[in-house]
């Protein structure tokens, strides 16, 4: 009988360091999707980021922490007028498992670029930080 329970809470000690120690292998993640005509530039972290217009960008190298980024664009040939919309710069905050959608957008009219940028994230902003963190 003393050995069923050993063998018992062997199985428990094991199955519980198993489970709580999944998160810190969760990854953090930026995409960057360009569906517009021209080129984007992405600074992140003192880098700058090419991306041709149709190709996404994926960054899946960062720890916890909050980061600072800016935008600029590339105009296509023949245009007059610029229009933007969106986030160009500010913050990026990530926790554990953290992925950040950035999607570019355009449009041409009456030789007026039009460019638009969405930022999406998986956290919800309450979710309390699962490290125990401040934010």
């Amino acid at each position: 009988m003393k050995k069923h329970k050993v063998i018992l809470l062997s199985i428990l000690v094991l199955s519980v360091i198993s489970f709580t120690s999944c998160e810190p292998f969760l990854v953090n993640k930026i995409t960057v999707r360009n569906l517009a005509a021209a080129e984007v530039q992405f600074n992140l972290r003192a880098k700058t980021y090419l991306i041709p217009s149709g190709e996404t960008l994926v960054l899946d190298d960062f720890k916890k922490g909050t980061f600072n980024y800016y935008s600029t664009f590339s105009l296509p040939a023949g245009v007059t007028g610029v229009e933007t919309e969106g986030d160009f710069e500010g913050e990026v905050t990530l926790n554990a498992g953290t992925e950040i959608l950035f999607v570019y957008k355009s449009t041409i009219a009456d030789n007026k670029y039009s460019i638009s940028v969405y930022k999406m994230s998986s956290d919800d902003v309450n979710r309390p930080d699962p490290f125990g963190g401040d934010k």
